[in-house]
């Protein structure tokens, strides 16, 4: 879909946005862009699965998630934060929705891997078409990072991943990445370019980890994709743009 941006704000900036945040997005709006913002809630989860002596256990930046542990998941990211952006944005003026994988079957899932990451979800399918008529009626969609599968099994879902899936099944024009880091850094300093090989280079020698991984694994999914720009940037909508070819920063 020509002029969409698909925008993924992760747990620990959420609540740090900003008020020049918010009017980015109105400035996107009045040149014409339409968005889409999907969120996750990393912090918010581990801190009420402390509360409530649920262990946490992280893989590669990725949570192992226990039932306990997705029922807390859902109760955080669609029952707390979820509402709480949409009323930020709808304060501000931005004419926003929220939902998460359940709602309008938007998100079809499977595990992904059951005795190794628990009540980790899978998305098998994006049902781009009630994203569509959201947009067509006004809205800018906020999705939770959260779903269910067939039977009814409670999904985390990493929002990166879901970010990615929702760009490439409406064949979003640019997706967006906003985390606690200006992007990718280096030697204490932002790498503003950065190709598919120098990111597997900076993985292999310890530059990029943890939560980061998977961020940047995403964009470089989308660049096998039809997505044409991605870009990891801070709170100030500064970062690192990725490309596919080698470039020299």
């Amino acid at each position: 879909m020509d002029q969409l941006v698909i925008i993924k704000c992760g747990g620990s900036i959420l609540k740090a946005l900003e008020p020049s945040f918010f009017q980015r997005l109105k400035d996107m709006q009045e040149e014409g862009k339409q968005i889409i913002l999907v969120h996750g809630g990393g912090p918010d989860i581990t801190k009420f699965m402390n509360v409530l002596s649920i262990p946490n256990e992280f893989i590669n930046g990725v949570r192992r998630t226990s039932g306990r542990a997705a029922e807390t998941a859902e109760m955080v990211l669609a029952g707390r934060l979820n509402p709480w952006f949409v009323y930020q944005l709808n304060q501000l003026g931005l004419k926003a929705i929220g939902i998460n994988g359940n709602d309008g079957a938007l998100l079809e899932c499977d595990y992904l891997k059951k005795e190794q990451w628990g009540h980790v979800g899978k998305i098998l399918k994006v049902n781009s078409g009630t994203l569509t008529q959201l947009i067509k009626a006004g809205f800018i969609p906020v999705i939770a990072s959260v779903s269910r599968n067939l039977t009814g099994e409670i999904l985390n879902l990493n929002a990166d991943t879901v970010a990615f899936e929702v760009a490439s099944a409406m064949e979003a024009e640019s997706l967006i990445f906003v985390t606690d880091v200006n992007g990718i850094m280096a030697e204490g300093k932002t790498v503003q370019k950065a190709s598919i090989a120098s990111i597997h280079e900076l993985i292999n020698n310890g530059v990029i980890t943890g939560g980061m991984i998977p961020k940047v694994q995403a964009a470089i999914g989308c660049l096998q994709s039809k997505i044409k720009e991605i870009q990891i940037v801070g709170k100030e909508m500064k970062g690192t743009m990725i490309i596919k070819e080698e470039v020299y920063s």
